[in-house]
């Protein structure tokens, strides 16, 4: 009962794998090329230059490894677990991992999108360019004229279809957050006119439903994904929205064969990113993550389920982004600004604020930039009770997370402490395993056609982290 996903109302998970098999290798041949045996290849070009798109066609991917492998590649470069940020963009800042192959030339996407690759140390008759960004990759055919070579768009945006070599993906719903909205806005699905993604029109992942307002004919429940009535390994990325309706059934959360199934899931390189109380899908499989409010010290001890949901609800945070390529990269894109200052970016200041600030029309000011001017991020909607990271363990066997976002100083009279962490990635496993959390709702409650600043983070933490 698989929910319509890519290529139309219902698909079956099998099918889905198959085609990704057999299509594996035709991963996005650029302007629609089927082969090169007519391509001039590199030819003279000394340089290539490009902009890296999200499958939307519209907003820029920052930090993708563009590079040209060397002669005689097959490899499909999709999915595959990151070398180590070495590579240097040609801002001199800008870093991205290393090419998955040996390779002749490389670089990274800037915080625009934009790239230029050295190729004098490529043979003139190299043919291919590939571009990789977690678990998103574009491979293109090289038919370049002059000493510069500019790809056209189509040619450097990722494609949105498994068949094309998109990520598998399943989204369990929540009733409290929305992360399948945000994916249709990154071109994996098509939005209503409310703001919302449109399950009567085909979208390139599979709901899963985790609040029982899906179609039980159409669609598989969450518990079926728990005991392995649908396979976890037929997916590259699972999402849990908070307000999945198992979430607080602690009997599943001590079920150790839920447990281990979700433990070699990520072993095997799976990609899981949960949100706000969901937690413990995280915490209680995966204790060594992060210290979560009322954990012990001990890294390796899950604390008790439900007892970092803390929060209080109805605040906003202006939050630090800590990492340099994000925060250039917030500042390239375009978000909603709210009703009630128009020339800045920002979240409603309540969940239905004031009526037309949350009224879902979608008429709000777009303008250029996530980040506010002391380069804050403003976040909002945060849920009463929401879940609260204190830190990241340490001692032995604690993991050692990325904190991206925290909630800055000056701010413990609504989150406890100064510098409380929001947003966190750790790399599991040695296949390139990855989880992800988030304390507050990746999709803002007041839906739009445009991005809130929050859900930004959510796209890029799809393409650095995934």
């Amino acid at each position: 009962m698989i929910g319509p996903s890519t290529e139309g109302k219902i698909m079956n998970i099998k099918n889905i794998i198959a085609v990704v098999a057999i299509t594996g290798a035709l991963i996005g041949c650029g302007g629609g090329a089927s082969s090169t045996s007519s391509s001039s290849g590199l030819s003279d070009a000394d340089s290539l230059t490009g902009t890296v798109f999200a499958p939307n066609g519209t907003d820029p991917v920052a930090g993708a490894t563009i590079y040209i492998p060397s002669s005689g590649s097959t490899m499909v470069v999709k999915n595959k677990a990151p070398a180590g940020k070495t590579v240097t963009g040609s801002d001199g800042t800008t870093t991205c991992d290393d090419p998955p192959e040996t390779a002749c030339a490389e670089t990274c996407s800037l915080p625009d999108g934009t790239f230029t690759l050295d190729s004098t140390a490529c043979p003139s008759t190299a043919t291919t360019l590939k571009i990789v960004k977690g678990s998103l990759a574009k491979t293109t055919t090289l038919d370049c004229s002059g000493t510069t070579c500019t790809l056209a768009a189509a040619d450097t945006t990722f494609p949105s279809t498994t068949s094309a070599g998109a990520p598998t993906m399943a989204v369990v719903t929540g009733e409290w957050d929305d992360i399948e909205d945000v994916l249709a806005k990154l071109g994996f699905g098509t939005l209503g006119s409310n703001g919302r993604l449109d399950i009567s029109q085909p979208f390139q992942f599979t709901l899963i439903d985790g609040d029982d307002t899906l179609d039980d004919t159409e669609y598989n429940n969450f518990s079926e994904l728990l005991d392995g009535t649908i396979d976890m390994e037929s997916f590259d990325i699972i999402f849990i929205n908070c307000g999945a309706h198992d979430y607080e059934d602690s009997a599943d959360l001590s079920d150790n064969d839920i447990q281990v199934r979700i433990s070699e899931y990520m072993a095997n390189g799976g990609k899981l990113y949960v949100t706000d109380r969901a937690y413990d899908y995280i915490e209680q499989i995966f204790p060594a993550f992060l210290k979560f409010y009322g954990d012990s010290a001990d890294p390796n001890s899950a604390g008790a389920i439900d007892a970092a949901e803390y929060g209080s609800g109805s605040i906003t945070a202006d939050a630090v982004v800590n990492d340099s390529t994000m925060q250039n990269w917030l500042g390239e894109v375009t978000v909603n600004a709210s009703t009630l200052d128009a020339t800045v970016p920002g979240n409603p200041t309540t969940e239905y604020d004031a009526g037309s600030d949350c009224s879902g029309s979608g008429s709000y000011t777009q303008v250029t930039g996530a980040l506010k001017t002391d380069d804050t991020i403003p976040i909002g909607d945060f849920l009463g009770n929401w879940a609260m990271i204190d830190s990241a363990h340490s001692g032995s066997g604690a993991l050692i997370p990325t904190l991206w976002i925290d909630s800055g100083s000056g701010s413990s009279a609504d989150f406890g402490m100064d510098n409380r962490p929001l947003t966190a990635s750790v790399s599991y496993g040695s296949n390139g395993g990855k989880i992800a959390y988030s304390s507050y709702h990746t999709a803002h409650q007041c839906p739009t056609q445009g991005f809130w600043p929050q859900e930004r983070i959510l796209q890029y933490l799809i393409f650095e982290t995934f």
